[in-house]
């Protein structure tokens, strides 16, 4: 696929199930981890305290650019969006100098897709789409190693604990 001049996000790829979606423009998510509120009648303070719960990877959502000419991108993921089944979502971002490019990778079902629009008939067409995460998030570092975010084994109340988060 022949690039345009779009602004693109810094360096950053997605595919799904395998299949590169367009040039990236922009790209958010937000992952939570759930905590559990605690509180017992005993307690010397009469402070609430918190465990950690499970973890909850989020939405992601990402702009693209839809070329025309090159329809097979959004033929693609209309046909995963119809057809509402998890696939495996790829996020690569910039390489650093002599490095690895880091990765995020989860299984997805898409949950939105908009049809490609524009704001007047001298903008490129653009595209969103956006996916619910299931399951954990496995994080490739620049050096190649692979961290999962997975809660860990045993919870915590100590306000020193604080629970690890592999990738943001």
């Amino acid at each position: 696929m022949a690039d345009t001049k779009a602004l693109k996000a810094w360096g950053l790829t997605l595919s799904f199930d395998g299949v590169t979606i367009g040039e990236i423009t922009s790209f958010n998510g937000t992952r939570t981890r759930e905590m559990i509120d605690v509180f017992s009648c005993d307690s010397d303070d009469e402070a609430v305290e918190r465990l950690t719960s499970g973890l909850d990877e989020g939405t992601w959502s990402f702009g693209y650019v839809y070329q025309p000419g090159n329809a097979e991108n959004y033929d693609v993921l209309n046909d995963k969006y119809l057809d509402g089944r998890k696939g495996t979502l790829l996020v690569t971002m910039a390489t650093p100098t002599g490095a690895s490019a880091p990765t995020l990778s989860v299984s997805a079902i898409i949950t939105s897709l908009s049809v490609p629009g524009f704001g007047s008939a001298r903008e490129i067409l653009m595209g969103e789409v956006s996916f619910t995460t299931s399951g954990k998030v496995t994080y490739t570092d620049s050096s190649g190693a692979s961290t999962s975010s997975s809660p860990s084994t045993s919870a915590s109340s100590s306000p020193s604990a604080s629970p690890s988060s592999s990738a943001s």
